[in-house]
């Protein structure tokens, strides 16, 4: 099994490479420079006081500083808490949980601008090895990002990340070659599992902020993107595969080199995984979720379009009388939330070992799992109708003038939608589309009314959260007043 131990003192043998950019330029870092790096950062963190089992927060964009931090934090022993530095509530969080020191990095930081001056006499001599947790110790904490916009806090245990990069190993057999591009956030544990993923196995990371990652897609030639739906949805729009010369430009844009593609944290429409199909590029869709890490995945040899995989080894899954998807794991992210009541917990972390996903799914005859919506999203017509939005939402969304889609209509007799569309877009195209899409659907699932958003839907306005998922109370709470004047309130 592969050992989160392991990975600080396999630093000195590792044959990948980091790649950056500061300053607008790639800076590339390997074993020798990482191992003297770390060397220095774990001297300046010692020197702090600071003691194992310590909370340790680090806020700031995806950099060289934030992974030499979570590195260090690694090596001594303490627990490395990732802040989301737009998110409204984290300076709160740091005193609430108790965190000893929080490192923010401005953007373009050295190391040595957020820690201190490197110092002079850091141990160079002999191998730095890392403190060794055990299986339930704390490595890391994570957050959740709810579309309710509470905030909870989950200690991350050592065994569930080892489970975890045993079965990603175990699907993908990740090694040298291969060239991972991550531009989602670090403080996201599962983008720290790659650089664990790639110390130990010895292939390349491509680490940049969001903005960048189309230029470096095509600059660094990646083998491995790892993206939320809404970015390969948006980068393949406008590509026809049935075209040969779109074909070809959309796979320079991907750099060429492409082995597979990887999305998770969000539903994304079955078109847009034909569309890679038919690029020749796998899109592998897989399902997980904070408090459970990956529950299942489609990989090469067991994929089918649709469906978020077949479960993986040491997961089991049940569904309650609702359909809600409910999961037990053999080594478990944790059996409690850090910062809520116990009641609270138990709502998620059930006494029977079981965590409640909110998730409404099914299992098929061949064991691949599919999600088919939110248990709390599941909209109510006054009919008593229920209507999962989900699926409208991803019609809507496949449309090249729609950026996104939110349904509403819970004790409403229809239907309506906020929808945020591409600038530009006139609001008979928009009206378009949704007619095209009414067509295809019974009578009481079809959207009668539409207002059109006047602003994006982003993470900085609070209509997204980290992972681009919408929160539809945000939407509903600012957009309320209109949403009922659509419904003659």
């Amino acid at each position: 099994m592969p050992h989160v131990n392991r990975v600080i003192g396999r630093i000195p043998e590792w044959k990948g490479t980091f790649l950056f950019y500061e300053g607008g330029r790639p800076v590339v870092r390997r074993a020798a420079e990482l191992q003297s790096d770390l060397r220095k950062a774990v001297t300046l963190l010692r020197r702090e006081g600071l003691q194992r089992g310590d909370r340790i927060g680090i806020v700031g964009a995806n950099s060289y500083a934030w992974i030499l931090l979570d590195l260090a934090c690694l090596a001594c022993g303490f627990v490395s808490v990732g802040f989301d530095p737009i998110h409204h509530r984290w300076k709160e969080l740091q005193s609430e949980l108790g965190l000893r020191r929080t490192y923010e990095i401005p953007d373009g930081a050295t190391p040595w601008q957020v820690l201190g001056a490197p110092p002079e006499d850091a141990d160079d001599a002999g191998l730095l090895q890392g403190h060794a947790f055990g299986p339930d110790d704390i490595i890391g904490m994570k957050f959740t990002s709810g579309s309710t916009g509470e905030t909870k806090a989950i200690e991350l245990k050592r065994k569930s990340v080892d489970d975890t990069l045993t079965n990603v190993q175990g699907m993908f057999h990740h090694g040298p070659g291969d060239k991972f591009l991550l531009f989602l956030p670090l403080y996201l544990n599962q983008q720290r599992f790659w650089i664990y993923s790639s110390l130990l196995f010895d292939h390349d990371a491509v680490v940049v902020q969001y903005r960048l990652a189309v230029m470096a897609l095509r600059r660094e030639r990646p083998t491995v993107v790892m993206g939320v739906p809404e970015f390969f949805t948006s980068l393949i729009k406008g590509f026809d595969p049935a075209v040969p010369e779109q074909k070809e430009r959309f796979r320079e844009l991907m750099g060429g080199n492409i082995r597979y593609l990887w999305t998770g944290s969000a539903p994304i429409s079955l078109s847009t995984l034909k569309a890679y199909e038919a690029m020749g590029m796998p899109l592998f869709q897989g399902y997980g979720m904070n408090e459970t890490c990956i529950i299942s995945k489609n990989h090469p040899g067991q994929d089918r379009l649709g469906s978020v995989g077949k479960v993986v080894p040491s997961k089991s899954v049940r569904f309650d009388d609702e359909g809600q998807i409910l999961v037990k794991s053999t080594h478990e992210v944790n059996v409690r939330y850090a910062n809520v009541p116990a009641d609270v917990s138990a709502l998620t972390f059930r006494p029977d070992g079981y965590v409640a996903t909110g998730d409404l799914g099914h299992l098929d005859a061949d064991g691949y799992l599919y999600v088919t919506g939110r248990v709390k999203d599941i909209v109510v017509l006054s009919s008593g109708r229920k209507v999962s939005p989900i699926p409208l939402e991803n019609r809507l969304e496949e449309a090249a003038c729609i950026d996104k889609a939110v349904v509403f209509g819970s004790g409403q007799s229809h239907l309506a939608a906020v929808i945020s569309a591409v600038p530009g877009t006139a609001h008979g195209d928009v009206e378009a589309v949704v007619a095209g899409v009414n067509a295809r659907l019974p009578e009481d699932e079809r959207i009668r009314k539409f207002l059109l958003a006047p602003e994006p839907l982003t993470r900085e306005n609070g209509l997204l959260t980290s992972q681009f998922k919408v929160r539809r109370n945000a939407v509903w709470a600012r957009y309320e007043r209109e949403l009922l004047a659509l419904y003659g309130a």
